[in-house]
């Protein structure tokens, strides 16, 4: 019974855990990206970043590539198979398309891929934080949704996107107008991740620049000794050739000379046999 209920503790401190990270989690999902964190959701946004690696990568993204995010393989056999390819990855786990026809969901995740891709440059690129973007954004969601599945599967989609706004304008204090109050604190550790990860990105586009840089060196190297070993290559034998010509001269010089006397003796021989036949 002992063991039972040290099992049964572990398992509580284990679910109490959870519960912070996951507090934690939303918590800093909603100040790093509100805008698209109030569209998708809070793990979705984080999924997504942590696919992509971190928000800016994820702001250069096409809206279409946002929407497959998580479904690379099923797109590359498909490709190769010359099968259809996939309508979404994971952005599939987002409230809008759980509550939609599965006949919709293919048009819905298209056109929340779109609003994602405008949402997380707005996150990424703005100096205002805050929620900005996402109200406008929310609208032309419910007006799509609206024209496909009808009035109250659009209305629960504008209520959770509602929800979403008014938790993060109750976790940082701030009014509609985008006034920060106590969570400027919230919005420096956002400007702080952006920053920090911009400047990381700089650092590896520098390195990869000076390794470019030094690897273009090396080839040139490379190519000027190659030059010069062709070059030295090529005086040898230039000089290999003088020394077998000079060599060789003499000796045609000779034959040259033989040739010459073999041809006097027979014009000779020519002249006298026809003076013979004629004195006959």
């Amino acid at each position: 019974m002992a063991r039972i209920g040290e099992v049964a503790e572990q398992v509580l401190a284990l679910g109490s855990a959870h519960a912070d990270l996951h507090e934690y989690l939303l918590n800093r999902v909603r100040a790093v990206s509100p805008n698209l964190a109030a569209i998708i959701g809070e793990v979705v946004t984080a999924r997504l970043i942590g696919h992509a690696g971190s928000l800016l990568t994820l702001a250069k993204y096409a809206g279409s590539t946002i929407q497959i995010i998580g479904a690379e393989k099923a797109l590359f056999r498909a490709l190769q198979e010359k099968a259809p390819t996939p309508k979404y990855g994971i952005i599939f786990h987002a409230k809008m398309l759980g509550q939609c026809a599965p006949n919709n969901k293919g048009k819905l995740a298209r056109a929340l891929g779109a609003c994602a891709a405008i949402c997380a440059r707005v996150d990424a690129f703005s100096v205002d934080k805050g929620i900005t973007v996402a109200e406008d954004v929310a609208t032309k969601l419910e007006k799509r949704v609206r024209e496909l599945e009808g009035n109250t599967v659009a209305r629960e989609i504008r209520s959770s996107i509602d929800h979403n706004i008014t938790a993060y304008n109750e976790q940082n204090q701030v009014t509609r107008e985008g006034k920060y109050f106590a969570g400027e604190d919230v919005a420096m550790e956002a400007e702080e991740t952006v920053v920090e990860e911009t400047v990381v990105e700089e650092t590896v586009i520098e390195e990869g620049e000076e390794k470019k840089s030094k690897k273009k060196s090396k080839k040139s190297k490379k190519d000027k000794s190659e030059d010069g070993e062709k070059k030295k290559k090529k005086k040898k034998r230039s000089r290999e050739v003088e020394t077998e010509e000079g060599a060789e001269a003499p000796e045609k010089e000779a034959k040259r000379v033989k040739k010459e006397k073999k041809e006097k003796k027979e014009k000779k021989e020519k002249k006298k046999s026809k003076k013979s036949k004629k004195s006959e």
